[in-house]
Order: structure tokens, then sequence, then C-alpha cells
């Protein structure tokens, strides 16, 4: 079905890998009973104990040569290749014949790969199918596939691409603000202390500037991928001509039609590399943009409860997780001795990381599958790391979030519902809207305005956005008394600035900071 709708471009790549014969530590009293060892490589064979030395069977013993191949914008690969045409069923069938009589995979073999690329017309899409399998020094495979995609054309005449290529633009323009803005406040910070480093000294100046320095970094590597020279260096080669006959026209031998990349078989491999590049540094744009959301939600004084209570124990909470990781990677490297030669699961150590992270929240593995692959390693790793970090660490982070949340609880400003702002604040600006106003409350809208009040204390020192105005009514009006404020108008100010200026409780002792008074 799949070929059906595509078309394999120039046929199968099959690419080993191969570890060096003898390259490891051997027991000379079993080396009449076993000459030979096979050490393992790493990073699909490429790094390590690798060997680029030639082999093949008795007869040719330098048939299969190690080969490298490069493409334009740098991209290559290496290894000993075998190409399999699919032009033919008979070739191909010929050509995996003759590569396994010649034993082609041997024991020293540590990674092979079969590749091809193919065409959808209708989709306008190329497609590269990778097959790989990782071999250990215990006979042990580990297969795995990948898929990469790529359009012919990087915008195409079609709709969705006119609205990517316009929204790429309003993205484009919002950076160029967000990194003008940025740099008016390093400026002014400049100004008002006489320092540009002032600016990092907050949280927040961080996050602002790695969030333009990681925004202007995918834009270079989005530009790298649509300017990738693979769509530019692929050609086409028709099959050889038939001439005409007496019965029939000219035509040519259309199965022996083939595209290539630079001389070889085309692979997507500098796009697929320049692509997993932009996706990672396009997650901490995202981590960093969550930052920033919860950053606005602390305006308001409900949604703010999340900021502000890791705020409050961002120092004790990021000392636990640095503990939380620590103790992970020491018990992903123990799951790795333990298990990693026998379960996928801790194959690597990476794999083996990330599966006792999924333990941790009731996924990955269990004991019983611990104990069918290594019955006395079993209670080594799942035991201690259950104990120590799934009941005394993630608790203890889950102590610290709830000590933060009642610490912000009681030092939070007493909420006022969004409704009442909304209503109040259209009032004010709406006469006509005053009227759904409760009629207790519309002496708010009686006296003078808040620019007005504003102007008044100010010309007296104090500010009413800050200040409570500590000071009695009589104080207040002698000090006014000049700029002709009748008493009314102060008991005025009093009443409207005690109500929107909400007290606050007094404050409890900090997180870790000991106990109260007895």
């Amino acid at each position: 079905a799949v070929l059906d709708k595509n078309r394999v471009v120039n046929g199968f790549r099959v690419t080993q890998r191969r570890s060096k014969v003898n390259d490891c530590l051997l027991q000379q009293r079993y080396n009449a009973f076993f000459p030979f060892c096979y050490p393992n490589t790493f990073g699909q064979g490429r790094w390590g104990p690798t060997s680029k030395d030639s082999f093949g069977p008795y007869y040719n013993e330098t048939k299969y040569r190690w080969s490298s191949y490069s493409y334009e914008g740098g991209a290559s690969d290496s290894g000993f290749v075998a190409n399999i045409p699919a032009t033919s069923v008979v070739e191909a069938r010929n050509r995996v014949a003759e590569l396994k009589q010649d034993q082609w995979v041997d024991q020293a073999t540590r990674f092979v790969r079969v590749d091809f690329t193919t065409y959808n017309p209708s989709a306008n899409l190329f497609g590269h199918v990778e097959f790989f399998v990782e071999l250990d020094n215990t006979g042990k495979l580990w297969p795995s596939t990948r898929v990469t995609t790529m359009k012919t054309e990087a915008y195409l005449n079609s709709t969705r691409d006119y609205v990517q290529i316009v929204l790429e633009i309003v993205v484009m323009i919002g950076v160029i603000m967000y990194a003008v803005g940025l740099i008016k406040d390093i400026a002014e910070v400049k100004t008002r202390t006489g320092k540009y480093s002032s600016f990092f000294k907050s949280f927040w100046g961080w996050v602002d500037f790695g969030l333009v320095l990681f925004y202007v970094m995918d834009f270079c590597i989005w530009v790298a991928i649509i300017a990738d020279p693979v769509r530019t260096s692929i050609s086409l080669n028709l099959g050889p001509a038939i001439a005409a006959t007496a019965t029939d026209a000219a035509s040519r031998q259309v199965p022996l039609d083939t595209l290539t990349r630079d001389g070889v078989s085309v692979g997507l491999s500098s796009l697929r590399d320049k692509t997993d590049i932009y996706w990672g540094f396009q997650s901490f744009t995202l981590m960093l943009m969550l930052l920033q959301f919860l950053r606005f939600l602390a305006f308001n004084t409900f949604l703010g409860t999340l900021v502000e209570t890791f705020v409050i124990i961002k120092t004790v909470l990021l000392q636990y997780t640095v503990v939380l990781v620590c103790s992970n990677v020491a018990f992903a490297y123990v799951g790795y001795g333990l298990f990693g030669h026998s379960m996928r699961e801790f194959h690597s150590f990476d794999q083996s990381f990330f599966t006792l992270l999924s333990t941790s929240i009731g996924n990955g593995v269990s004991y019983a599958d611990l104990v069918e692959h290594n019955r006395e390693g079993a209670p080594i790793l799942y035991i201690p790391y259950v104990f120590f970090h799934c009941l005394v660490l993630i608790n203890m982070i889950t102590a610290v979030l709830v000590e933060g949340y009642q610490v912000q609880q009681s030092q939070r400003v007493r909420h006022v519902p969004v409704g009442h702002q909304v209503q109040f604040g259209l009032a004010r600006q709406v006469a006509a809207m005053r009227r759904y106003v409760p009629r207790e409350d519309q002496w708010r809208y009686t006296g003078p305005d808040n620019e007005k009040v504003r102007e008044w204390l100010e010309e007296i020192g104090t500010d009413a956005e800050e200040s409570k105005l500590e000071m009695t009514e009589e104080e207040l009006y002698e000090r006014l008394l000049e700029k002709n404020v009748r008493m009314e108008d102060v008991k005025f100010i009093f009443k409207r600035f005690g109500f929107c200026t909400r007290p606050r409780d007094p404050p409890p002792p900090q997180p870790g900071g000991g106990g109260g008074t007895g």
C-alpha cells in the first residue's frame, strides 16, 4: 500500500559499523578455547574500539571497504555500505543472497542500518525511512526505526503555506519588538544604577534575556532548515532510452529512473539533525514562555497564587530539585549496570534515567520485571530507590510546596472579585453605568476623581498608591487647606483609599526559619 502512493527513489542502502577484533581484555588461559573477542562500541558504532579495516569472504578478504560520503552543506556519513537496487526484484534478491553468503554481518558487527527514500507526488513529500539494529557483545539486538519527511519545496503555492508565511512574519515582528523593549529596559536600568549588570540581578531579567536569545537562535536554525541544500542537490536520472521499433514508439526504461543526491543515495540526515536541534531549542523557549505566562498571572491576586508560592520557596525548591536529580542519576547508573545487558528499559544511561523517573510516578518497571531478569540485583536497585527517592525526596518536595502555599495564603492581599473590579471600573469611566452600582457604594463617584486626589497628595509629598495616609483627617485637611479642599473631600479621600488599600495579616515565619514565639 505504501508503494502504491510512493516510489523508492534510488534503491536501499545498508550500512554497518564494526568493532576492532581483540581490542579488549583477553584471558590468556582461554585463548586456545576462543581466541577472539569483539568489544562494544558506542554512538551507533561511531565511538570506541571501532574498525575501518576491509573485510570479506575467504576468497576476497578486502571485498568490503570503509567508505565516507558527504553532501552539499557539510552533512556526511560513513561505514561499510552495500546498495540493493529497487529497479529489479531479481537483482535485489541476488544482492541480498550475496551479502548473506559472504557473511556480511558477523561477530564484529555492532551497528546495521537499512535506509531508503521515497517520493510522494500527491503530498509533495520526500520520506526517509531508517531501520536501525545495534548489537552488543552479548549477542543482544536493539532495533529501532526513524522516519524523516521533507516537503519538495519549503513553501508551496498553497493557502496553508501562505498563512504560515504571514504568521512567521508576525512572530518575527513580535520578537523584534520584544528585543527592542528589552534593550530599553536594560538602558533604563543602566541610567538609574550606572551598571548594566544591575538588570540581571533580577530573576525575571534573566528570563527576559534568555527568551530573546532563544527566539533569535530558533529563528536562525529555522532559516538553516529552510535553506538546507538538500532540495536543490537532488537530481533526476532517467532510465536508458529504448529505440523505436516497427510496432512500438521510442520510450525509455521507466523502472530504472532514480533520484540521487550529489551522486549517492538521497538522504535527509542533515535536515533531520537540524530539525532535532530546532525542537530542542524550542523546548527551552516554551519553558521560558511558560515562566513569562506565570509572571503575568501574578498581576491578578487570585491567579498569581502559583507564582507567588514558587517565589517564596524558590531557594529551598531548587536545592531539593538538585538532590532529586542527582539521586536519579546515581540510581540510573546502578540500573544500567545491573540490568543494561538484559532489559531494554536500562539499555543505555538515558533510558535508565527516564525509566526510573517513570517508575517514581507509578509507571516504568515493576519489582516483578526486575526479578525476572536479575533476581539478586532487583532488591539492590528497587528497595533503596523506592524508599529514598520516592518516599523521602518526592514527599519532601511536596511538603515544601505545601508550606510555601500556606505562607503565601497568610501573606496575600485580600482578593477583590474580578466582577467587582469590572463593574466599578466601568462605572468610574462611564457615568451611565453607575446606576448599576449598589446604593451604598454610590458615594465613590460623588467626590473628586482619582487624578485630582493624586495631584493633591503628590504636592504635599504623600503617594496615594503606596501610603495608607497615616495621619488624621484634621492633619490632612490643614495640609490641603491652601488647595481649597473641603472637609468633605478629605473624608472622601480617607474613605476611598481605605476601601482600596486592603490591610494585610501579620506576616508568618518564612519557610525553614524556625518556629514562632512561645
